[in-house]
């Protein structure tokens, strides 16, 4: 075999990798928030989970987009983890769309004669277009580089087919089969897309390089393969990213342990059924295979759903801390997801907040508890800091998302003003006046709103209590240095006092503000 022979191969699964991951790339730009919208809607039931991660998956060609996206809802506490399982078998079958595509596009047309159109038309609508239509371009050209590259490798493979002979491994007996599977998990492994494997089995299938059987075996193998990339990826993340990623490896697994037991009976079947419809050709009958065994491993998994989440729960138990919202590093790649999460944060962070300065306000002895709490809630914050610095909402993100992250950052900057003044002195001396009994009411309705996430807060009434509490101010300080100067108040208390208003003042507008951007982040 020539090196000419070898750098085509090398080319064409390059150029088919570069076009899976424009396509995906401007898939994803140009569904913006609809990915969050449509994830958050149809994950109420199993069916509607499974359909959804299959469609969305099929739309933006990675299963690792809609699985961070599971993530990301379940880390914020937007869906339960048993839901998000749902997304993920729905997410195997979208996976198995790209062997359709390449069984019935790839290798019956004249791919340079359709495929270089679409190239110059993506490449024409990302350089003279600065809206939604570059993201178009994308995925036009994305997916005419999909095709240029199952060109390179089926001219590849038709001359690798002389110098490689897989006879030794016979699909049809165990060893050979496991020998085969092996293969396809280390394809997947090094080209990181189980797409590129699964092109590149079809291609040496469509060149008779390869038997059906073994393109079975080696298809397992791939469909194995892709989920040591999200395991990799759990290591180090939540404890929802670690379940999310068992969960994936878990199905993918055991679906691939029975279709591996059957393979042969099943071939049988899936041969039998295709030549009833007149598509008997090898490579239509791997990608049925494909997904036909991803089908019979949702089959078996959908009914015992809770069961499988209470057992991937046991394996991965819930991690101890202070806050239910986990800020996930997977998800800071995809903004209006990673957005939700840090205003759902910042939301958690302010009602603990507002608890600890109620026991501030009302304590006659301050305890520490109070300030432990508002301690935490400052390394929260600093958190929340860094996760936002990792996303990135500019040219690229909608105008929505570009809104919500400035509102967002806002928030965070009152906030975090709040806990230094919680952790002033000065918030150790407060007297009970009325400005104190109005800022606890404020409290106490912003913490019963918040908590019940179908009520709208009123932040018209927020602000017009803290302009209440910003006039009292002006009209105590008056009274207070009238007292000093009767000599009814020492010089040293009336400072304290004045110290204080000023501290409710403070609070009552930073408290107003925080909820006014939280508010309105949506």
């Amino acid at each position: 075999m020539s090196l000419a022979d070898v750098a085509v191969i090398a080319g064409g699964a390059g150029l088919f990798l570069l076009g899976m991951n424009m396509m995906t790339e401007g898939l994803k730009a140009f569904a913006g928030d609809n990915l969050k919208n449509l994830l958050a809607r149809f994950t109420r039931g199993r069916f509607s989970s499974v359909a959804l991660g299959a469609v969305v998956t099929t739309m933006v060609q990675s299963s690792h987009v809609t699985t961070i996206a599971a993530i990301g809802f379940v880390g914020a506490g937007m869906i339960s983890f048993h839901n998000s399982l749902g997304i993920i078998f729905g997410a195997n079958l979208g996976t198995t769309t790209i062997g359709w595509i390449v069984s019935l596009l790839g290798f019956k047309l004249k791919i340079a004669v359709i495929s270089l159109p679409i190239i110059t038309v993506g490449a024409m609508m990302r350089l003279l277009s600065n809206d939604r239509l570059n993201y178009i371009g994308t995925v036009f050209a994305g997916f005419g580089l999909i095709f240029v590259g199952i060109d390179f490798l089926q001219t590849g493979m038709t001359s690798l087919v002389s110098y490689i002979d897989l006879g030794y491994f016979n699909g049809y007996t165990v060893f050979g089969r496991f020998m085969l599977v092996m293969v396809g998990v280390l394809m997947t492994l090094i080209m990181q897309s189980s797409g590129a494997a699964i092109t590149m089995t079809l291609a040496a299938l469509f060149s008779s390089g390869i038997t059906i059987e073994q393109g079975a075996a080696l298809v397992i193998g791939q469909n194995i393969g892709t989920t040591l990339t999200a395991a990799l990826a759990g290591i180090g993340g939540t404890v929802q990213s670690k379940r999310t990623a068992l969960a994936h490896v878990l199905f993918n697994v055991l679906s691939a342990g029975i279709a591996f037991v059957i393979l042969p009976f099943f071939l049988s079947i899936i041969e039998y059924m295709l030549k009833a419809v007149k598509m008997d050709e090898p490579v239509y009958q791997l990608s049925a295979f494909h997904t036909s065994f991803n089908i019979l491993g949702v089959m078996i998994f959908l009914p015992f759903i809770k069961s499988f989440a209470g057992l991937v729960e046991k394996i991965i138990p819930e991690s101890k801390g202070k806050f239910k919202i986990k800020l996930d590093d997977s998800v800071s790649s995809i903004p209006s997801l990673a957005l939700g999460t840090v205003k759902l944060s910042l939301m958690e962070c302010l009602i603990i907040l507002l608890y600890g300065l109620r026991e501030i306000i009302t304590s006659e002895h301050k305890t520490s508890t109070s300030q432990a709490g508002i301690t935490d809630v400052e390394i929260m914050l600093a958190e929340v800091k860094k996760y936002m610095s990792r996303i990135r909402t500019g040219r690229k993100s909608s105008e929505d998302a570009y809104q919500l992250h400035i509102n967002l950052l806002h928030a965070l900057e009152h906030l975090e003003f709040i806990v230094s003044a919680a952790l002033e002195k000065s918030a150790t001396k407060l007297a009970k006046t009325d400005e104190t009994n109005e800022l606890i009411k404020t409290f106490d309705y912003i913490i019963d709103t918040m908590g019940n996430r179908s009520a709208d807060i009123d932040v018209i009434y927020l602000e017009e209590s803290a302009k209440k509490i910003n006039a009292n101010r002006y009209k105590r300080r008056h009274k207070i240095l009238n007292k000093t100067a009767y000599g009814e108040l020492s010089p040293e208390n009336a400072y304290s006092e004045i110290e204080s208003v000023r501290w409710l003042d403070r609070v009552s507008y930073r408290v107003w503000k925080s909820v006014y951007y939280l508010t309105i982040a949506d």
